[in-house]
């Protein structure tokens, strides 16, 4: 799985909990940190579709428990990236050429959803805001790398999306 899978992250507290309780912001980070990691490795194809995902040797990669482990997966099942087979684990989602289409087609509905409600509701202000963001993505992106093409072109969808006013729609993306 690459150098990403076996980079291990440096603990920054060193302060020991009392007995019986949980450092919730550590696990919060962890599980973050596996999900944009997870992500991301799907997203390069670094797991194949079909592939069965090894917790284990990712909590090891990551330096984490297998607790943030499943929380970044059980939350990529519900994006759609993964799917949960029962007593066999998590497997990258194959998508055939008619699933892709059928979830770019989804997500058209979506954003057109997004971009109408952004015009009817935005200040003028903010919409000033999301042109500042473009501006600031699209003489460079040639340059970039295709992941930090993926983050802001997806910022910029993310965006068009809070700037709807409707918080449901920034979580279906």
């Amino acid at each position: 799985m690459g150098a990403l899978m076996t980079e291990r992250a440096e603990s920054t507290d060193n302060h020991p909990l009392p007995a019986g309780e949980v450092d919730t912001r550590r696990t919060a980070d962890s599980s973050e940190r596996a999900y944009n990691t997870i992500r991301k490795l799907l997203v390069e194809f670094t797991l194949k579709p079909g592939e069965r995902i090894n917790e284990v040797q990712l909590s090891r990669s990551l330096g984490v428990s297998r607790t943030p482990i499943r929380e970044a997966l059980n939350r990529l099942a519900s994006e759609g990236f993964v799917s949960l087979t029962p007593n066999r684990g998590f497997f990258v989602r194959n998508l055939s050429t008619e699933g892709l289409l059928d979830l770019y087609e989804l997500r058209s509905i979506i954003e057109c959803a997004a971009f109408k409600l952004m015009c009817e509701r935005a200040e003028d202000s903010e919409i000033d805001r999301l042109r500042q963001y473009w501006e600031a993505i699209v003489d460079g992106y040639r340059d970039q790398a295709p992941d930090i093409i993926l983050a802001e072109d997806e910022g910029f969808h993310l965006l068009i999306a809070e700037l709807s006013g409707n918080p449901e729609l920034v979580g279906q993306l």
